[in-house]
């Protein structure tokens, strides 16, 4: 894991104009919640011939997406903890996915006009929990899967989160992981 800020990332936009971190939140279009639960370890994307880990491609096209589109995205990881990621970093993968945790983190944004965008294998810990909460929501939660083409649970759970919302549904693989910063820009119409 990087400590270096980078480019296009909230803290990095923070730096160059001089405005707070909060300011900086005001012209993000999409806050963007990743899971980073020990599942992410699974080495299992294929990149230029060889295969690493969804965190290193999400953490990979993260960057790409906020050095593309600067202060226009803002970053949560979570896993048994919730993090805000104004460094534009994920931290290292841990734990389990307590998605009930994010949502609630993630509630203070809902109808300010944030998109908001779930990446996950879509197991969470309390599943029926993480819908009720959900379904609370008056944004949109657009949901995009990370995970074996065989996961149907995990694809099937995110599919009813996004449905409870009204959000967007992007049917990926750990296999499509580098086209994730794309089907970011797609939602966020970028």
């Amino acid at each position: 894991m990087t400590t270096a800020i980078v480019k296009g990332s909230l803290s990095a936009i923070s730096h160059s104009t001089g405005l707070s971190l909060a300011e900086s939140f005001l012209n993000v279009d999409a806050l963007i919640v990743v899971d980073i639960s020990s599942s992410m370890d699974m080495n299992d994307v294929l990149k230029e011939g060889r295969k690493v880990t969804r965190w290193a491609e999400a953490c990979r096209q993260m960057e790409m997406l906020q050095t593309s589109l600067p202060g226009r995205v803002a970053l949560v990881a979570f896993a048994d903890e919730v993090r805000f990621c104004p460094s534009g970093n994920l931290p290292a993968t841990e734990g389990s996915t307590d998605m009930v945790k994010a949502l609630q983190f993630i509630k203070v944004v809902d109808d300010c006009g944030v998109r908001l965008i779930l990446i996950s294998d879509g197991e969470p810990n309390n599943p029926s929990a993480t819908l009720k909460l959900a379904s609370q929501f008056k944004s949109k939660i657009d949901t995009i899967h990370i995970g074996a083409e065989t996961d149907v649970r995990g694809r099937d759970f995110l599919r009813q989160l996004a449905a409870l919302t009204g959000g967007i549904v992007v049917q990926s693989s750990a296999a499509m992981l580098p086209q994730l910063g794309e089907s970011v820009r797609k939602l966020i119409g970028a």
